[in-house]
């Protein structure tokens, strides 16, 4: 599938991108889960849906916070001067139910940036796979 075409049939993409995202989260809850049930056996059972219910809100809030900074960040590509254009939530299918979400790509005379926005305080560190806070 050409690249403009993978761009471009965003509704079939973001569904695929969105299935995806909810596997990968049932996943780590689910291996969060199993930690929990390891670590106390007895009453992991009983913990077990406490830190779900803790999770699901830590993960509500902090994507929040993270659509919160990508709208910050959007807006302000919007006031770049012609000839710059942007894109925001570029998702792009990679084939083989594997997908690549970009949250902003800006375009000017001879510049391309890709942008991956966090909407953290402090110091971050990151590689071209992984960002984390320095704490």
């Amino acid at each position: 599938m050409p690249v403009a075409e993978r761009i471009y049939k965003t509704d079939d993409i973001r569904e695929g991108f969105r299935r995806s995202a909810e596997e990968h989260e049932r996943d780590r809850r689910a291996e969060h889960s199993r930690a929990v049930r390891a670590a106390h056996p007895f009453p992991g059972w009983l913990l077990d849906p406490v830190v779900n219910l803790v999770m699901f809100f830590d993960d509500l809030d902090t994507g929040e916070k993270g659509f919160r900074g990508e709208r910050i960040v959007g807006r302000l590509l919007g006031c770049l001067p012609p000839p710059w254009c942007y894109l925001n939530d570029v998702v792009f299918d990679l084939g083989d139910q594997s997908f690549m979400q970009i949250d902003h790509i800006a375009a000017g005379p001879g510049v391309v940036a890709v942008i991956e926005t966090k909407n953290w305080r402090g110091a971050v560190l990151g590689t071209k796979d992984d960002f984390r806070r320095k704490v």
